[in-house]
């Protein structure tokens, strides 16, 4: 027989052979047997609970842990959890092969059940439950988002960056910001106005919160110039901008809608505003004897904050409506009435409001008379300021060329307005 050690053990061994206790490992202390796995904390040996446990990474390493899963010995690609370092980077490699290789990821829900929360699978990643997006979500051109609904949480308004879009609880409504930080903090509110990005050509920079017409097109872009009450062919507003656009640059102008954070202590909260100048400047009132141009109305009267709701409207011309130098008034004009030019009737019968011009063809003049037998009365308010009233039967007044009136009350009776 061979022969038997006898007598105390030492070292990593304790009490007596040939039976003796393993009580260390390579000259340091084992812990006491307990479930888990072993492992070295860099001091002492411990036992760590199998639901918990640590790849440590140690000076000079490049890679610290993989925990591999093979199906059999002959697996080439198994399964594995990789924690690595490398290139100023860290990461927590997680891959299945094999066909129909499929990722779990499930936590517990509130009622003790578990549900899967991240599948990821040879056809894509679903994402179950609510998806919060609290930093930046990057998505590939060819990326698909089959969400039924997003939510948009109501809290601060995110840094400035072109494209972001964020839940604007001050104007109830999605919003969008089209410029980057460091330029103007020009936004979008979805559903409440209707922006466009427009070009100017005009040789000069049009400030922000002036009334723009359309002055030809370039390339994909409209091309703007400030409007003009003095001269009719610069008075077709279409918008304010809603910025500052520097000579030859793309700059956004709001067709419908507001526009925000502008001095509009001119007005009053709720005033009407008006093309008042050239250079598209937005005044309280038109100017005497040039084109009515309704820009809209201020909303918030302030230095800084101040908020102007742009729904233009251009008053025109009777001659520019009809083909002629007068239009009839034809929601009171009396079936079959001729509609000649330069001569048209209407009727009156019952209190209306309407707004006429003297011609700008080469006739001077217009003349309002009642030509019915009975007697009727016509009031109008010149822009003087005056009361006018026109008895009947034929009672008349004249206007000037360019002298606008507007007609107040219209009693029964059959008017007549040429010239």
């Amino acid at each position: 027989p061979g022969a038997q050690l006898i007598g105390d053990a030492g070292g990593d061994l304790s009490g007596t052979y040939p039976n003796p206790t393993v009580v260390g490992l390579l000259d340091k202390v084992l812990p006491t047997l307990t479930q888990g796995f072993l492992g070295y904390s860099g001091t002492a040996w411990t036992f760590y609970p199998l639901s918990a446990f640590d790849f440590v990474k140690r000076a000079g390493d490049s890679m610290t842990g993989k925990l591999e899963f093979k199906d059999g010995g002959s697996d080439s690609k198994p399964g594995f959890i990789e924690k690595s370092v490398g290139m100023g980077f860290n990461f927590l490699h997680i891959q299945q092969a094999g066909q129909n290789a499929n990722i779990h990821i499930a936590t517990e829900d509130n009622d003790g059940e578990m549900s899967d929360k991240i599948i990821v699978g040879p056809r894509g990643t679903d994402i179950h439950w609510p998806l919060f997006i609290r930093d930046d979500l990057a998505m590939a051109p060819f990326a698909r988002f089959l969400a039924s609904f997003v939510d948009f949480r109501d809290e601060a308004e995110p840094d400035q960056v072109k494209g972001r879009t964020f839940w604007d609880e001050a104007n109830l409504t999605l919003t969008t910001m089209l410029r980057d930080s460091g330029r103007a903090d020009t936004k979008l509110q979805h559903g409440q106005e209707i922006v466009l990005p427009c070009f100017n050509d005009t040789g000069a920079t049009i400030s922000s919160f002036r009334a723009v017409y359309i002055a030809g097109s370039q390339g994909d872009k409209l091309k703007i110039a400030l409007a003009d009450p003095s001269d009719p062919a610069k008075t077709a507003v279409i918008g304010v901008t809603t910025e500052e656009i520097a000579d030859q640059e793309i700059g956004f102008v709001t067709f419908f809608g507001e526009v925000r954070n502008e001095n509009t202590t001119a007005f009053t909260d709720g005033q009407e505003g008006f093309l008042a100048a050239p250079a598209g400047i937005i005044g309280t009132s038109a100017p005497s004897g040039q084109v009515r141009v309704r820009i809209g109305y201020c909303r918030r009267s302030s230095a800084t904050v101040g908020a102007f709701f742009v729904a233009p409207m251009r008053f025109p011309w009777l001659n520019e409506l009809s083909g002629s130098d007068l239009l009839s008034f034809s929601a009171s004009r009396a079936a079959g009435d001729p509609l000649l030019p330069g001569f048209n009737r209407f009727t009156g019968s019952a209190d209306a409001s309407a707004y006429l011009r003297a011609a700008t063809g080469s006739r001077d003049t217009v003349m309002i008379r009642n030509s019915a037998t009975a007697a009727a009365v016509l009031t109008v308010n010149a822009q003087a300021g005056e009361s006018v009233s026109i008895a009947a039967p034929a009672s008349s007044i004249t206007l000037s060329r360019y002298q606008s009136i507007t007609l107040i009350d219209v009693d029964t009776g059959l008017w007549e307005a040429f010239s």
